[in-house]
């Protein structure tokens, strides 16, 4: 029984890990490390351009920025 489920924890995490290390996961690793970033920080950013709007609204007593990402996105932060 125990090793019955080791071998589901093993299965799950390997799974997990696997979903996490492809591709499509660059986004997600983003996202994760934007939000630590901002609570950590409590600077207000995005990477998604159709966010900025809302956080250039929010920013009336910060310093809102704008920039260009590698991929040609706009992203934007509130200091």
């Amino acid at each position: 029984m125990c090793k019955e489920i080791n071998v589901q924890k093993l299965l799950i995490l390997f799974s997990l890990l696997l979903v996490l290390s492809g591709c499509s996961s660059t986004d997600i690793k983003k996202d994760i490390a934007d939000n630590i970033f901002e609570e950590i920080t409590g600077v207000k950013m995005s990477r998604d351009a159709s966010q900025c709007y809302e956080i250039k609204k929010e920013c009336a007593n910060g310093n809102y920025e704008e920039w260009v990402q590698k991929d040609g996105r706009k992203g934007c932060a509130c200091n």
